[in-house]
């Protein structure tokens, strides 16, 4: 199994920038507490750097991924609305809970 915290030129992407790009999408929530929906992470990855797969840095998925992580991240599990369908919530294990987010709302 291969080391997560690899920053070796094999890897598409360096570690630290893709934990750099998941932590500005945290930010960027207005959610309480400062958490992020994993889905959402997911799909600002995919966009922004099309060739992460998890699987290249030694985790199974993007949750391993940033589980692999806890001095940046915290996970939490939300109970499901609908039998399977649990939801999976990231926000950053450095900063203090807020309950407005982190993101400002735009001034009208």
């Amino acid at each position: 199994m291969s080391d997560p915290t690899n920053t070796s030129s094999e890897l598409p992407y360096p570690v630290e920038e893709i934990l750099a790009a998941i932590d500005q999408v945290i930010r960027a929530t207005t959610k309480a507490y400062g958490y992020r929906h994993l889905s959402d992470i997911g799909q600002h990855l995919h966009r922004e750097y099309p060739d992460f797969h998890p699987a290249d840095y030694g985790c199974k998925t993007l949750l391993r991924f940033v589980e692999s992580h806890p001095e940046r991240f915290k996970v939490k599990w939300s109970a499901p609305a609908k039998k399977g369908a649990s939801h999976v919530w990231v926000r950053l294990a450095t900063e203090p809970k807020r309950k407005e987010g982190y993101a400002h709302p735009k001034n009208e």
